[in-house]
């Protein structure tokens, strides 16, 4: 565990690749399903993009590690997803649990994710216009240290352009359109 989340591996490779025979570190007794999730948590909130091949990683270890249980009972879809960050929708995940854990998915039912759409039945936050513009802002964020110096100047330049039409209240105003294409 690195700073309370389960880590190191990276770690672990620059220690070797730099020669160095020790590392300070706190080790954990975990079992090794548990300690892909833990990985695989870290991997949710770190704030890079995930790619789908990778959330579908995260899910197996979610599973594996029995996150995906209520007590004796199951979690629904949509409580998997809310768990996963949201990274994939309910139906996505009712079909990777169909495809990849036939018994965890003929034991919590075929549930049609549809059917469970109710308002009594659903504990998935409504998704707000402001989450959605702070999401875009925060995948920015993590983009930006991937670009070069002249494109982060660029995307603070097109930020504080943003931030001065929020401040005085006017709607985003896109590029006119060029109809010479």
């Amino acid at each position: 565990m690195v700073d309370g989340r389960a880590d190191g591996w990276h770690r672990l490779e620059a220690v070797r690749t730099n020669g160095e025979s020790s590392v300070d570190a706190i080790v954990t007794d975990m079992t090794d399903a548990e300690a892909q999730w833990a990985a695989a948590q870290a991997n949710l909130t770190h704030g890079l993009p995930l790619k789908p091949r990778e959330v579908r990683v995260v899910f197996r270890a979610y599973v594996r590690s029995k996150q995906h249980r209520k007590g004796k009972s199951y979690k629904t879809y949509r409580e998997i997803s809310g768990e996963l960050s949201h990274r994939a929708g309910h139906t996505t995940i009712r079909n990777w649990m169909k495809a990849d854990f036939p018994k965890v998915y003929r034991a919590m039912g075929d549930r049609d994710p549809r059917a469970d759409s109710s308002d009594k039945n659903r504990d998935v936050p409504h998704i707000t216009p402001l989450a959605r513009a702070m999401n875009s802002l925060d995948q920015a964020a993590a983009e930006a240290p991937a670009l070069s110096p002249e494109d982060r100047q660029a995307l603070l330049d097109h930020l504080r352009e943003i931030a001065k039409r929020i401040e005085a209240g006017k709607a985003w105003e896109s590029e006119p359109e060029n109809t010479d294409f």
